[in-house]
């Protein structure tokens, strides 16, 4: 089975679009709405919480998947605002895949020139999609990543614990832990009791704050050490 019969796309509640993936049985993005989802967790309680915090941002994405956060990212930061985007995963999704998530989300369809450059852009090299937001997108798992500095904010955006039980481990977190500044800020989705003590083993103090739509809560965690 190739990527492409292995991945279907489906329609959420809120009209946007998302995929589904069958080799996993997990879907990238809420039912209860893609967009309001990728809004919620990463852009209101992530960018838009630690905007005025940093001159510069420079953003991990754990699951970079369809491009959503960082399409949305580059849509809703501060103008003035220089951001170095880092987004990792080990199933890259081609842009013939991901415009078909454009098609009835209208922030996007208005935007598709740079959402395009944004999936089309080459793995494993930086480049600049403008002149105050740079993308290194990296084909690899998140321990055989080289990081090589240190980041403000981490989008932690991999399948669900029981899709991927191995991308929530102490051992993750630890690695990204290493490679967050001093009162950098980690959002997820997944509020799990044992994600949550994970989380706060490597180093991050945990709030669970109101989750998206269909979901109780999420975890904004800040780095304390």
């Amino acid at each position: 089975m190739n990527k492409g019969e292995s991945i279907q796309v489906i329609k959420t509640a809120d009209g946007s679009n998302t995929f589904y993936h069958k080799d996993f049985n997990e879907i990238y993005h809420s039912r209860h709405g893609a967009y309001t989802e990728a809004m919620h967790v990463f852009i209101n309680a992530g960018l838009k919480h630690s905007a005025d915090k940093f001159e510069e941002l420079s953003i991990l994405e754990v699951g970079f998947g369809t491009g959503l956060n960082c399409i949305l990212t580059y849509l809703h930061k501060n103008k003035a605002t220089k951001i170095n985007y880092t987004g990792i995963d080990t199933f890259p999704l081609a842009w013939n895949m991901v415009q078909k998530l454009a098609i009835n989300q209208i922030e996007i369809a208005n935007n598709l020139q740079i959402f395009q450059s944004i999936i089309d852009s080459p793995w494993n090299e930086s480049i600049l999609i403008e002149e105050n937001f740079s993308l290194l997108k990296r084909a690899v798992s998140l321990i055989e990543s080289p990081l090589q500095q240190k980041f403000n904010i981490i989008y932690f955006d991999a399948f669900a614990p029981t899709a991927q039980a191995e991308m929530w481990t102490t051992d993750i977190f630890n690695h990204i832990a290493a490679h967050t500044i001093k009162d950098g800020v980690l959002v997820t989705y997944c509020a799990k009791g044992q994600v949550r003590r994970n989380i706060i083993e490597a180093g991050f103090s945990v709030e669970r704050i109101e989750g998206p739509p269909g979901k109780r809560e999420m975890i904004r965690a800040t780095k304390i050490i």
